[in-house]
């Protein structure tokens, strides 16, 4: 692959072509590579707003225990969407909320 190629590839974002739960499993098996244990990556279908729990350790015991919110689509969040994962977040002691993936760059 040549230079020019080479960057082409780079530019794209993989979790573009990604389907919405497959991104999910994904955030799952990201966490599990970070040394989380994921005991719990929900099915398709309504979920209570938690997609992904992870834990440090087996049990839960060690902080921090994540609850996470996947979001995997084209639309933007809803201010409704962020006001239910801020509800959530309050319930979670040290909850926290971060971006997956870069918006698409329109100049590509």
């Amino acid at each position: 692959m040549n230079g020019d190629s080479y960057s082409r590839a780079a530019s794209i974002t993989p979790c573009s072509v990604i389907l919405p739960y497959d991104f999910q499993k994904l955030v799952g098996a990201l966490l599990v590579g970070m040394g989380y244990h994921v005991p719990r990556i929900s099915p398709p279908g309504p979920d209570g707003g938690v997609d992904v729990v992870a834990y440090r350790d087996p049990l839960g015991v060690t902080s921090p225990r994540l609850k996470v919110q996947v979001k995997h689509r084209d639309q933007k969040v809803t201010v409704k969407e962020v006001r239910e994962l801020e509800g959530l977040l309050r319930k979670a002691p040290g909850g926290r909320a971060w971006r997956s993936c870069p918006p698409p760059d329109p100049r590509v």
